[in-house]
């Protein structure tokens, strides 16, 4: 405790009179007081000054530092002998027991602290050799020993020698002076408030037996389940050796058998490795009458390089890819316009025709028969095919169906084909022939010249010097172009008004619309436009999005027929 020693600080807070203590307030002012010091024994005067705080200050001799802690250590002990109880401090106490895997299991016993009450208090009763400054007896002949510390802590003697007792140190070590000379707030600190510990403690011992045997049970429980598991431990590992030893088991019966299995299938498969390899395979030739008859019935000099589309595999037929190709394209496509095909049915029509190579049919029905099973039993190899071949084996068996998809698909990018859906196997025939996708792309190609022809020829335009236009033929144009604004709408509310009559009135959903003025007729009318005769029609059907939009399509299409026979006045 760092004391204030100077001289305006107070040195003796409480005077002794016929073995109590006062306060300075409390007495007769000066020599009147008849109190001396707690410390020294010397005469106090008791000052009750007016300006400051009352204090005692010796009368003949000088102020002794001893009497400040004399003064507070003599008033605690009159406090708890006056008032008969104090509030003891939080009990705490662990137990714990190491165990042989290392793990350590404890208990915490913790009392809170509580307000004890006292029949009869002792001061500076020797107990045991030594002098504890208060002993306080509860109703049921239980002692409390009490130390107070002010300036000296509880000594390593009165430890060991109260090991066995209930020491409860009282700590006013660091209460400033201001509380120390409020009488009522330092009876609060000295009773409850300020810090306090057990040095020992024999309250608890019921409580502390049974946390000893709350902890006993629990080592006993967790050796029980350490052996438990132990025991457990080594019957898994037992399990998992007879199992390791059974698949290891399973796995040379697997081997075996897949030996076996694959040995009937060895002619196949020594066939299969010389077919993908580039120097020894062997494919069907293609001799010189029947691509001459191909031609002949193709109507062409040439035959098309999409019908000698070269695959990986496509020798599994027993034609030459050229036949089966052509074959493709005269069944399904030649004549069938819009007509709709799937890969797979196509696939069939080949194999049916001309057959697959014998010994590769064996393994194409194995690997589909083994995909089957090993889906079905969900499987690894439902995925991969025969599950006793090597994987790149798997791969070399080519699959007919992804010969005919990837032709349908070389044959959808050279524009005679449409892909129904990303990802799917559905075609629709879009040119019906090569020759009518020449002359699509021979069309195409004469609009791109004219529309650069065009180009170049606005460029000239642009280089030509500008001529002032007279204002009556300004006022003539936007004239005219107010008139074919004004017919241009009355020609497509016409149109929108005839398709209305052929979809809600007579039920028609097939219909031909004319490419040069867009009129609409059914497919009984004939194969020439009745507006202006133009011989290129093609074939509508009336869905609702198409209906939703063709006010907008009607916007973008060339409307009016031209002059001359065969046209009718619009309304």
């Amino acid at each position: 405790m760092a004391v204030d020693t100077s001289n305006d600080g107070l040195r003796v807070p409480f005077g002794l009179r016929q073995g109590r203590l006062y306060p300075p307030q409390g007495t007769e002012r000066g020599l009147a007081c008849e109190c001396v010091c707690p410390g020294c024994g010397s005469a106090l005067i008791a000052n009750q000054g007016e300006r400051k705080r009352p204090y005692f200050s010796h009368h003949q001799s000088r102020e002794c530092l001893g009497g400040y802690e004399s003064a507070v250590h003599l008033m605690a002990k009159q406090i708890i002998d006056d008032r008969r109880y104090i509030v003891i401090p939080e009990f705490r106490h662990s137990i714990g027991k190491k165990m042989p895997t290392g793990d350590v299991l404890s208990e915490e016993i913790v009392v809170p602290g509580r307000r004890l009450e006292f029949v009869d208090v002792r001061l500076e009763q020797t107990v045991d050799g030594l002098r504890p400054d208060v002993i306080g007896v509860t109703s049921d002949g239980i002692e409390i020993l009490i130390e107070v510390y002010v300036t000296h802590a509880v000594t390593g003697d009165k430890r060991e020698r109260f090991a066995k007792k209930n020491l409860v140190e009282l700590d006013l070590s660091m209460l400033p002076q201001d509380l120390v000379t409020n009488e009522q707030l330092f009876a609060e600190e000295v009773l409850s408030e300020a810090s306090r510990e057990w040095i020992s403690c024999q309250l608890y011992r019921e409580e502390i037996k049974a946390a000893h045997q709350t902890l006993h049970e629990k080592v006993k429980r967790f050796i029980t389940e350490h052996r438990a598991g132990v025991e457990q431990a080594k019957i898994e590992r037992q399990q998992r050796r007879l199992a390791e030893q059974a698949a290891e088991k399973r796995k040379v019966e697997i081997e075996s058998r897949k030996s076996r299995l694959r040995e009937q299938y060895s002619r196949q498969l020594e066939q299969l490795q010389t077919q993908t390899s580039d120097q020894q395979r062997q494919e069907p030739r293609l001799d010189s009458g029947t691509l001459q008859a191909i031609a002949q019935r193709l109507r062409r000099d040439e035959l098309p390089a999409a019908l000698a589309h070269e695959q990986n595999g496509d020798w599994i037929f027993r034609v030459h890819r050229t036949v089966w190709q052509a074959f493709i394209y005269e069944r399904f496509i030649q004549g069938n316009s819009r007509n709709s095909l799937r890969a797979n049915d196509v696939k069939r029509a080949v194999v049916r025709e001309f057959g697959l190579v014998e010994w590769i049919a064996e393994l194409i029905k194995l690997k589909h028969k083994q995909k089957i099973q090993g889906c079905n039993r969900g499987q690894w190899y439902g995925k991969k095919g025969v599950w006793f071949f090597t994987d790149a084996e798997n791969r070399m068996i080519p699959s007919p169906y992804l010969l005919v998809l990837n032709y349908l698909k070389r044959l959808a990018r050279e524009g005679l084909l449409t892909l129904e859906h990303r990802g799917g196997d559905s075609f629709t025939v879009k040119f019906d022939s090569f020759s009518a996708l020449d002359g699509y792309r021979a069309e195409q190609a004469e609009k791109a010249r004219l529309v650069e022809l065009e180009g170049e020829n606005a460029a000239l335009e642009l280089r030509k010097p500008v001529r002032a236009e007279p204002e009556w033929q300004r006022l003539a144009e936007i004239e005219r172009r107010k008139k074919y604004t004004e017919d241009n709408e009355k020609r497509i509310a016409h149109l929108l008004a005839l398709v209305n009559s052929l979809f809600v009135k007579k039920g028609v959903k097939d219909v031909k619309r004319c490419n040069h003025c867009s009129h609409f007729q059914e497919l009984t009318d004939g194969d020439s436009c009745k507006e202006c005769n133009c011989s290129k029609l093609w074939d509508i059907e009336l869905t609702s999005s198409y209906l939703e939009t063709l006010p907008h399509r009607l916007r973008c299409l060339p409307l009016f027929p031209p002059m001359g026979a065969g046209r009718r006045e619009h309304g």
